[in-house]
């Protein structure tokens, strides 16, 4: 029995074209998250009300800034880095939270205003809905769930096998043919919170406070 020889040169030939075939199919699915054809998705602008005089400086660098890290998440994710796009698409969710808390004055404490608890007092005030299976809550619980596990290194800490095996759910797993395999490790975990962030984004778009 014979051994195959691996072309190495041809297999890096492949993975480069596997790669960009990856790149344009993840552009695609980004777009897809734009069900209404009415905005770029690839950006995020949102939707302000300002009557609070002094402080509009505060609101314009919120609304910017829940912009400018759904852009960068999004690109994060066409280049495979997965770990950042969860993160900045977390920061986004995060910023239009502080953006609505401050609108109806439910903001104490702000520089401890961690994302969980952010998400806790918007459902007290209603900047969220305050029912625990609403659809949008679960996609902001998911979120603080995620991104825990990856800034608090919650996975490694709870179940050290799945987080060194890549094994979980939020991994993807491929068939790069000649016999070999690769992880994309948090690509699925990735994906998610791009459609989560911006699921709770668009309704705290629509949702504007008035104090």
């Amino acid at each position: 029995m014979t051994r195959q020889r691996v072309n190495i040169k041809q297999v890096l030939i492949d993975k480069n074209a596997r790669a960009e075939a990856s790149r344009i199919s993840r552009i695609r699915e980004i777009r897809k998250l734009d069900t209404q054809g009415k905005f770029n998705a690839f950006s995020f602008d949102f939707e302000t009300v300002r009557d609070l005089d002094n402080e509009d400086s505060v609101y314009d660098a919120l609304a910017w800034h829940i912009g400018d890290m759904w852009s960068e998440a999004c690109w994060c994710y066409v280049w495979g880095v997965f770990r950042g796009c969860i993160i900045l698409a977390v920061g986004a969710v995060e910023a239009g939270l502080k953006y609505r808390l401050r609108e109806a004055r439910q903001l104490e404490d702000e520089e401890n205003a961690t994302f969980g608890k952010c998400i806790r007092r918007a459902r007290r005030c209603g900047v969220l809905p305050a029912q625990q299976r609403n659809q949008v809550v679960q996609s902001a619980l998911k979120l603080n769930m995620v991104r825990n596990d990856i800034i608090h290194a919650n996975r490694a800490r709870r179940n050290p096998e799945s987080a060194l095996s890549a094994n979980g759910p939020e991994h993807e797993i491929i068939d790069i043919g000649h016999g070999l395999h690769a992880t994309h490790e948090f690509r699925l975990g990735a994906r998610d919170a791009l459609k989560d962030s911006r699921s709770v984004l668009v309704h705290l778009r629509r949702h504007k406070m008035h104090p």
